[in-house]
C-alpha cells in the first residue's frame, strides 16, 4: 500500500520545536526528539559549516559535535575521536581534552634547585591548535599559590611537542606541585 507524502510544518517555541500534519507516530515509525540549545548545533564551531542538528560529526571538516569538557563546544576542549595516544609522564592539562604536559628544567631533564626556569613541555594528541594560551601555576606543599604565569603557544599541531618556559624571576620558591590549565584556543585552519 502507497502511503500518501507527508506534508509536515515545525515551528519552535519556547525551545520545543512543533510539529503539525503529523499522522500517528506508530503508522511511520516516527521518533520525536526534542530541541535543546546545549545540544543542537547549527553550525560547525571548527570551520563553520551548516550542520544538521542530528549530525555527530561535521561532514566537512570531520569535528566530532559531541559536547566537550564543561559541556562546551570550543577549541580545546573537545575530544578527537581518534586521539593519539596518552604520552608517558605527562598529566593532563586542566579544562581541555586531549592535552597534556610534563615539566623539566627549562635546559632539559630534571629540575636541581627548583627555582632555576621551569620548562613545560606540551603534547597535543587531538585536534590542531593554535593561538593557544595556558595558565602556568606553582604551589607549594600547603596548596598555597607561588606563581601564575600565562603564556602563548602559536600553534600546536597533533603530536609535535611545544615548550614554554617559567622564567627563574617569577618564581619566589621552589614549588611542590605545578599545574597546567587551558585559559583559551582557536582551532586551526583546515588545509
Amino acid at each position: 500500500m502507497m502511503r500518501p507524502p507527508l506534508r509536515v510544518r515545525s515551528t519552535v517555541i519556547n525551545n520545543i520545536r512543533l510539529y503539525t500534519g503529523l499522522p500517528p507516530a506508530e503508522r511511520y515509525n516516527i521518533v520525536i526528539v526534542p530541541f535543546t540549545p546545549e545540544t543542537s548545533l547549527s553550525h560547525c564551531p571548527r570551520c563553520g559549516k551548516a550542520v544538521k542538528t542530528e549530525a555527530r560529526f561535521c561532514a566537512m571538516c570531520g569535528l566530532s559535535l559531541a559536547p566537550g569538557h564543561n559541556n562546551t563546544h570550543a577549541p580545546g576542549t573537545i575530544p578527537h575521536p581518534n586521539a593519539s595516544p596518552t604520552p608517558e609522564d605527562h598529566a593532563p592539562v586542566t579544562e581541555a581534552a586531549n592535552l597534556f604536559y610534563r615539566t623539566e628544567s627549562a635546559w632539559g631533564g630534571k629540575r636541581l634547585l627548583g627555582t632555576e626556569n621551569i620548562g613545560v613541555v606540551l603534547i597535543n594528541t587531538g585536534y590542531p591548535l593554535r593561538n593557544v594560551i595556558f595558565r602556568v601555576q606553582g604551589f607549594d606543599d600547603k596548596g598555597n599559590e607561588l606563581f601564575s604565569v600565562n603564556h602563548e603557544v602559536k600553534h600546536l599541531e597533533q603530536d609535535r611537542p611545544a615548550t614554554v618556559e617559567v622564567a627563574s624571576y617569577d618564581i619566589p620558591s621552589a614549588p611542590a606541585d605545578i599545574r597546567v590549565s587551558l585559559m583559551s584556543a582557536e582551532f586551526a585552519s583546515i588545509d
